[in-house]
């Protein structure tokens, strides 16, 4: 990707860590947060129509606002990560026995 789209994808990692500081803990006002500001500075980068997004840069923009906004709900929709979150119990207990360990297939 150009460099000139870095600038504009450096608050997107601003907005992640005030979310973290501000809603670590519940997944739920974590992901809403980060849903809600990454619109927000969208909306904001269109008002501004900064010359450096003009053209395919904008659609460049778009893609690296999805990635990284699936990224983040790729971390935190962990079964493991959310049952915690919920009870801070494991995810495995007597009741349930953990699976057996995946198999890994090597190719020669």
């Amino acid at each position: 990707m150009s460099r000139r789209l870095d600038p504009f994808l450096y608050h997107l990692d601003d907005i992640e860590q005030q979310a973290r500081r501000e809603h670590g803990s519940s997944t739920a006002a974590y992901l809403d947060f980060i849903v809600r500001e990454f619109l927000k500075y969208w909306r904001l980068l269109q008002s501004d129509k900064p010359a450096e997004l003009e053209g395919q840069a904008w659609v460049r923009l778009c893609l690296l606002f999805e990635l990284k906004l699936r990224e983040i709900a790729y971390a935190r929709f962990d079964l493991e990560w959310l049952i915690f979150e919920y009870d801070g119990e494991p995810l495995y207990n007597d009741n349930c026995p953990r699976p057996p360990p995946r198999k890994i297939h090597r190719r020669h």
